[in-house]
């Protein structure tokens, strides 16, 4: 494992520098934190207000409204 954060880890810094001067994008997430998702804030809505967020932005109209 630490082989391959060291590994994305430096590929990473190459395309951030060739970007730079190039232009275009890069992965500006490390490796680590994408495999081990700790830095993910934890979703402290109930279960009533997260079906309604998907409701909402699904732009599902429930009854006569």
């Amino acid at each position: 494992m630490i082989y391959r954060i060291y590994v994305t880890e430096g590929l990473r810094m190459i395309a951030e520098n060739t970007s730079k001067y190039a232009g275009g994008s890069y992965m500006e997430k490390k490796y680590y934190d994408i495999v081990s998702k700790q830095n993910e804030p934890e979703d402290t809505r109930t279960a009533s207000e997260i079906i309604e967020d998907i409701i909402t932005r699904a732009g599902i109209k429930i009854g006569g409204e």
